[in-house]
């Protein structure tokens, strides 16, 4: 059976290369580029059409929220949900959260997969477990319990450009929020 790390590559990498098509193909048709707000729901949809398509043994794709973005998988060994997070959004919740009183909606008990693209077009992936620690109306407050943990970088292969500003986030932001350097965050989860 796959591990954790394997799912997401397996659907992530592929997902983003079929992206770099789709954005491609639009701009071809339209002389525009296709937006930061498409781009980011295109590839998660593609993200779980990806699962679909692969159906990895012992792992569930839960499809709470899918229409809104949603991308949540479930290792059935243990039942832990982990669910995909962009750091840049991380980031701008964390900014937020004292005056909306939240900040992100995992299940009870998860793990947040965080990833980033940089110029390059090479996916990083870290993980962080979170737990719910207040409600407030329907929303949820949920609190990082630790830093992430870097899982590690792969290039989007079959990339037919660089990414461009509008889709890559910025490398700095593990200092920012949690005071470490990406590169000294354990390799394990």
């Amino acid at each position: 059976m796959a591990d954790i790390v394997d799912v997401w590559t397996s659907i992530l990498l592929p997902a983003r290369s079929r992206l770099d098509q789709q954005a491609a193909e639009h701009f071809a048709h339209y002389n525009s580029p296709m937006t930061a707000m498409a781009k980011a729901h295109t590839w998660r949809s593609n993200a779980r059409g990806e699962f679909a398509l692969r159906a990895p043994e012992g792992f569930r794709l839960e499809n709470e929220r899918a229409e809104m973005g949603k991308v949540v998988i479930v290792d059935e060994s243990d039942e832990m949900p982990y669910q995909l997070k962009s750091i840049t959004a991380l980031q701008l919740e964390i900014d937020n959260a004292g005056r909306q009183g939240r900040l992100f909606s995992p299940s009870e008990s998860s793990r947040l997969v965080l990833y980033r693209f940089d110029k390059a077009n090479n996916l990083h992936l870290s993980a962080a477990p979170a737990r719910i620690v207040g409600r407030r109306g329907s929303r949820r407050r949920v609190e990082l319990l630790e830093p992430p943990r870097k899982w590690g970088s792969w290039p989007v292969a079959g990339s037919t450009e660089p990414t461009d500003d509008r889709f890559e986030q910025p490398t700095d932001t593990y200092d920012d929020m949690f005071g470490v350097d990406e590169m000294t965050l354990s390799d394990d989860l």
